[in-house]
């Protein structure tokens, strides 16, 4: 064999060692960015089940305002609180849309609120509004010692923990994945 052979020979093989090597390493960047990219949907979808918990502390304390002063400016955190909510509640079904239990979840906790809508809120902003008519604040006192509200909001917490837990366990497992990415 002629030493322009070995040249050629020499050169073909480093450019398949490169051409490999070039291969391995975008197939490594690019399992390493959709690892990223999910571990990054995941801290989004906890950070907004934060706020939908912040929105809905935001509706009770409204609420429980406005039943103590019988101001409406008391009300303005419930309305506000009832926006984010309902406005987070439906983008975060599409950003878990990949995840149909997680979709589930979202149903149930949208669901459970507008019970406590229906079942404590507005019962008690009715009363609240005839204080001074037929009903006194001892009433309302006894509205408020009852609880109800009280059970409605255990409920919600422990549906939006759970939901935000199992999109920890989710992160834990992605990032687990995007870390299997570099090791070889």
């Amino acid at each position: 064999m002629s030493i322009r052979s070995k040249i050629i020979i020499f050169n073909v093989i480093i450019l398949v060692i490169l051409s490999g090597l070039t291969t391995i390493s975008y197939v490594v960047l690019k399992n390493a960015y959709v690892a990223n990219n999910w571990v990054l949907h995941t801290h989004n979808v906890i950070e907004k089940s934060l706020k939908i918990e912040k929105h809905a502390i935001d509706m009770e304390t409204g609420m429980r305002g406005f039943l103590l002063a019988g101001t409406e400016e008391f009300l303005e955190p419930y309305a506000s609180g009832y926006e984010g909510f309902k406005h987070l509640i439906k983008d975060l079904k599409v950003t878990v849309s990949d995840n149909p239990p997680q979709v589930k979840r979202l149903v149930e906790i949208d669901e459970h609120m507008r019970q406590w809508q229906e079942v404590i809120v507005k019962p008690a902003i009715r009363l609240r509004y005839a204080v001074g008519t037929e009903i006194s604040m001892n009433d309302i006192s006894e509205l408020v010692g009852e609880a109800g509200g009280k059970m409605y909001f255990d409920i919600f917490r422990d549906k939006i923990k759970k939901f935000r837990d199992i999109e920890v366990g989710l992160m834990q497992k992605r990032q687990s994945e995007s870390n299997k990415t570099f090791t070889f």
